[in-house]
């Protein structure tokens, strides 16, 4: 039986509008130590899997700017060590744990809710394969674009996996 699963996670940026040039880190905080990587749950009903496939992922912000809002989302099967905080290059300690990349380019076809939002769902197909006992994939959200960001942005990323 193919189950579902539908995991989100969200942070917020820090409370200022400095420019993110291509390959900065989008994160919660500025301090490379105080980073945390967004954690998605694999896991549901206390069945456990090793093989999943992302089918699709969705990009909510906060704020309705889509100019040169284009991001990567980096997956990893083990939290990674962030060498610098938000703003900074976007750079980890190994690549060991790597899974891959997602584009999210919000510039065109955004959906936007109540006027304050803005979201995406992005169809792909990326396998994952999870050791045990680890069933929790991490992410981090790199700019691709020179992006101006509103002060405090709220970013919501949920994953379709099957």
């Amino acid at each position: 039986m193919t189950r579902t699963l539908t995991p989100s996670a969200s942070f917020t940026r820090p409370a200022d509008t400095l420019t993110y040039a291509v390959g900065d880190l989008i994160a919660n905080n500025v301090t490379a130590g105080s980073v945390v990587p967004m954690a998605f749950s694999l896991t549901r009903g206390g069945r456990d899997a090793f093989s999943y496939q992302l089918h699709s992922v969705e990009l909510k912000k906060s704020q309705v700017i889509a100019t040169l809002a284009s991001f990567t989302l980096h997956l990893f099967k083990r939290s990674p060590v962030v060498i610098n905080g938000d703003n900074g290059a976007l750079a980890v300690a190994n690549l060991n744990n790597y899974v891959g990349t997602v584009p999210l380019d919000l510039t065109t076809g955004g959906i936007l809710i109540a006027g304050t939002e803005i979201v995406k769902t992005f169809p792909l197909t990326l396998p994952l394969f999870m050791d045990a006992p680890e069933k929790v994939v991490y992410g981090l959200l790199a700019a691709n674009a020179i992006y101006v960001p509103p002060s405090a942005e709220v970013y919501t990323i949920r994953l379709g996996v099957v």
